[in-house]
């Protein structure tokens, strides 16, 4: 019996600067649109608790119960303002210097600006238990059992609460922002405008809880917000009632895991053993996209922050725009204080994005181990066949809007099935004693991300003049989304060859290098489709402010967008790494040691794509310290830019370039059970980890910018 109980707290800050936009300026080059930017606290909570149980009826039987459970929690604040620029929601803007395409310095003269006190809590639990089973037959002979179940559940509460100078659209609201800006290496410092006042948004008698800003277009049919007549006798719209929003995304998985396996040792002069058998899998996974517009109860007046919410303010000092007022939104949240209106009736993405996705996977494999020699050399290595049979089903919902202006879900479904056979072959020369060369080539897959897989069908309509005149379905205002229920795996043939030297008990050095034939990846495609169908008169249309005069669809056609297979590409590279043990030098430098890797690679699509993760260069260098019961080490790492995946709005995963960095780690740790004094305490470890201890700038840009 074995029992393992584990506990980890995490705190970490983040500055957060996050410019967007960057459109053309009257002599072409691009200029800073607006930005969102915060200072960031958190505190990562973890809890895991995992038990053993083995069994051994008898010298030919044993089984094993094993069970893990883990609980997840992650709370953020998240303090800062939104603020338009050029072309977004300000008025004049001037230009003051320009480099290289790029506008690097000018001012803007007046923004409502939106202070945002944002907060995320993620929480999660993960409960899994299994039981092994192996039995030796005789000599030559042993089946085995495995049976796994685990169940995750993980609920991201993802609130942004708005104040500001007044509520958008009331007389009484006060006067806006006007800043300077010079772009640097990471992003903008802003600074005063050389003429207007700057405005105290650290003041709780100025600033009101309320949208200083107009964003509840999404909000525009619900009655409740129409019309109504405020305090100062401004009539405001539901485009006026958007105090914030939730996102609060649902997600559950469960996996069931069956495996049964043979093997026996053989006496031939080449095959040494072989094994052998089955595995299912069946797996479901689900998210249920919920989203809430927020309003404050006082709409549509406004009203002081409430005292019980406030912490004080905020330090933006890192931008140059000083201090805003700080506040708890989502303990505002939680204690019911906002009015909520069901975003799920008012946007299709919500419907659009909820599913779930099953998929049954049975797989067969066999695997020969041979050991022999080639005239002197010494020879292993063993060959491979896997053959995967999977059938994958998604449900979900078409969402589109009815003639009532709200969201209507329809059930939908789609999926297929498929087979593939995986060969692999895996080859050690012992060319000199502790000298090998080694190599391997496989065949492998992996299965399409999961909300890839959706089928659902969503449809959109953008209320803007340009793209409801435009009679280019390019930029028309009708788009569509759809997922593909029907992707095939991700697909790669590969090869690698590397030379190992062991001249220690723990020293060595390697080098590699390996060559993927990426054949099957998903990439981004879109059709040109008739939404006719979805027309409502009287709600799909704008009005034109030049003469008030309604404006209808010049066109039915739009793009819509999904994901297919079919992109093909390549990845190469050579990897070195080596670990130095000092103690082989001199006694007294025992447990002292160094461990190095670097690693150059090249590779991309056949449409000239980034490879998602892909550094072209990479060094990683650790000095360690390992004596007894104490562990000491710290470690830097420097990468190249790299594509990746972030959250941007309403949570989605939207492309982004890292720019790579160079960081520097540290941990140190105590075993109680290697030491003589505690080691009644076997299995106590305890550690402390310093990540990023420099300080290192995160900095993403879009794929052209990077």
């Amino acid at each position: 019996v074995a029992l393992s109980v584990a506990t980890t707290e995490s705190p970490s800050q983040e500055e957060h600067f996050r410019g967007w936009g960057y459109p053309s300026e009257a002599n072409g080059d691009a200029i800073l649109g607006g930005h969102d930017s915060f200072v960031r606290s958190a505190v990562l909570e973890r809890d895991t608790i995992a038990g053993v149980i083995q069994f051994d009826p008898n010298e030919n039987l044993s089984v094993t119960f094993d069970a893990l459970y883990i609980d997840f929690s992650e709370e953020k604040a998240l303090r800062g303002v939104e603020e338009g620029g050029a072309q977004w929601g300000t008025g004049n803007y001037t230009v003051t210097d320009s480099n290289d395409g790029l506008v690097t310095a000018g001012y803007f003269d007046d923004f409502r600006s939106v202070i945002r006190n944002d907060g995320e809590r993620k929480s999660g639990e993960l409960m899994s238990g299994a039981v092994n089973v192996e039995w030796n037959l005789d000599d030559d002979w042993t089946l085995g059992f495995d049976a796994s179940y685990g169940d995750v559940d993980k609920v991201i509460t993802n609130i942004e609460s708005y104040s500001g100078v007044g509520r958008a659209g009331l007389t009484t609201q006060g006067p806006a922002t006007g800043r300077s800006w010079t772009m640097g290496s990471t992003g903008a410092i802003y600074g005063p405008h050389p003429s207007i006042a700057p405005v105290d948004l650290a003041d709780f008698d100025t600033i009101r809880l309320a949208g200083p800003q107009a964003w509840g277009g999404g909000m525009g049919t619900v009655a409740q917000f129409q019309n109504a007549v405020a305090a100062d006798g401004s009539v405001l719209q539901p485009d006026h009632a958007q105090d914030g929003f939730i996102n609060e995304p649902r997600f559950d998985e469960e996996l069931l895991s069956i495996k049964l396996d043979a093997s026996r040792s053989l006496d031939g002069s080449f095959f040494t053993g072989v094994d052998f058998g089955v595995q299912y899998s069946d797996r479901r996974k689900s998210k249920d996209n919920g989203g809430f517009f927020l309003t404050a109860p006082t709409f549509p007046d406004d009203a002081p922050i409430p005292e019980e919410f406030r912490l004080g303010t905020a330090d933006l000092s890192f931008l140059g725009v000083g201090s805003v007022v700080a506040y708890d939104g989502l303990a505002m949240f939680d204690s019911g204080f906002y009015i909520i209106t069901d975003a799920s009736t008012l946007d299709t993405d919500r419907e659009g994005d909820s599913y779930t996705i099953e998929e049954e996977v049975t797989t067969a494999f066999v695997k020969a181990d041979f050991d022999t020699n080639w005239g002197d050399v010494p020879v292993s290595g063993n060959f491979g066949l896997q053959y995967v049979l999977t059938d994958q089903t998604g449900f979900g919902s078409d969402a589109f809007f009815n003639p009532s202006g709200t969201v209507t879900a329809t059930p939908t479904s789609d999926g297929d099935d498929y087979s593939m056979v995986l060969p692999s072959a895996n080859v050690n020369f012992e060319v000199a004693d502790g000298h090998f060369v080694r190599f391997a080539a496989s065949k492998t897959m992996s299965r399409a991300r999961i909300d890839e897989l959706r089928p659902n069908n969503r449809v959109n309509f953008a209320f803007n003049l340009a793209r409801v005149q435009s009679t280019d379905p390019l930029n028309s205002a009708w788009t569509g989304s759809a997922g593909n229920a029907r992707l095939r795996p991700l697909e790669a043939n590969q090869f690698d060859i590397a030379y190992d030297w062991y001249f220690a008990d723990d020293g060595f050095v390697s080098a590699a290098f390996f060559y993927k034939d990426l054949v099957n990846w998903h990439r981004d495609a879109s059709f040109v489709a008739d939404f006719s169908q979805f027309y409502i008169p009287g709600f799909h249309e704008v009005v034109d402010p030049s003469d008030n005069s309604t404006v209808t669809p010049a066109t039915f056609l739009g793009l819509v967008n999904f994901k297919e297979d079919g992109l093909k590409g390549d990845v190469s590279g050579i990897e070195l790494q080596g670990n130095l043990p000092l103690g082989m030098f001199n006694p007294a430098l025992e447990g002292f040691g160094v461990l190095a890797a670097a690693a150059f690679n090249d590779g991309d699509f056949e449409d000239g794509s980034s490879i998602p993760g892909l550094s072209e260069e990479s060094y990683n260098l650790t000095l360690y310290f390992e004596r007894g019961p104490f562990q000491a080490r710290i470690a830097g790492t420097k990468r190249d830019q790299f594509s990746t995946e972030v959250r941007g709005l309403s949570l989605a995963l939207v492309e982004t370039v890292d720019q790579g960095a160079e960081l520097l780690d540290a941990q140190i740790a105590y075993d109680f059970g290697l030491d003589r004094w505690t080691n009644w305490a076997d299995g106590l470890t305890i550690s402390l980890q310093a990540q990023n201890i420099t300080d290192e700038d995160t900095t993403q840009a879009n794929d052209v910018d990077a």
